[in-house]
């Protein structure tokens, strides 16, 4: 039994496929994300077919919630794994799915068990989960410095994640890093770090984002 109430992101409360239209996930990229729900995970690891998804997440309950959705739909539980059986109470418990009852937030988890009942999409996702690695627990930086990636995607906990400055020196040109709100980007110094905003894929996030989120998608440069 899954301890729900110890979870603190069951689902996602961002447009489920706005990361990959951001950050057009190639058969052979290397991505750096952050687990949360594993939503998003899912969706890009659909079109990672030689490359790798290095997922992390500080909190253990959703690390060990994403290994139970991957058994879930391996075993062709896919009701389990997208969620559609979470009880309600807890699936909005949380102030994402809470302010003022906002009814987006609804019509967002509808969003989202849609996306997973397309079967031609789960089956690439169970076909290419080898190329998912799960970092247990990583709370410093130094646990990715022998990561390589070319994308980054840390929703909006990527300005809670202490030295950001270096996982961005080891982005390499044309690396695309992904920010869920365009004010996440505040605390980074984007002409140090070589970012420019790629207007593009921005723009193509945020045809398909439904909630508040406004994502933000930057490109390295030399």
């Amino acid at each position: 039994m899954i301890p729900y109430n110890i979870i603190n992101y069951l689902a996602t409360n961002e447009t489920i496929n706005s990361p990959v239209k951001g950050l057009d996930p190639k058969s052979d990229d290397r991505i750096l994300s952050i687990i949360g729900s594993g939503d998003q995970i899912f969706a890009m690891l659909e079109f990672i077919e030689k490359g790798q998804i290095i997922a992390t997440d500080h909190w253990q309950p959703q690390i060990d919630y994403l290994n139970y959705r991957i058994d879930r739909l391996l075993n062709g539980k896919i009701d389990e794994f997208s969620g559609k059986k979470i009880p309600y109470p807890f699936i909005i418990k949380g102030k994402e799915y809470a302010i003022n009852g906002k009814k987006t937030n609804f019509d967002n988890i509808r969003r989202r068990l849609n996306y997973f009942e397309n079967e031609k999409r789960i089956e690439k996702i169970k076909k290419n989960i080898n190329n998912l690695k799960i970092i247990q627990t990583a709370t410093k930086i130094q646990d990715f410095y022998d990561e390589n990636y070319n994308k980054i995607f840390f929703s909006n906990a990527i300005t809670y994640t202490k030295d950001i400055q270096k996982l961005l020196n080891k982005l390499p040109i044309n690396g695309l890093i992904y920010f869920s709100e365009s004010n996440n980007n505040k605390e980074i110094n984007t002409e140090n770090s070589r970012l420019i905003l790629d207007q593009n894929l921005t723009n193509k996030a945020r045809n398909i984002e439904k909630t508040w989120y406004k994502p933000t998608t930057y490109r390295k440069i030399k």
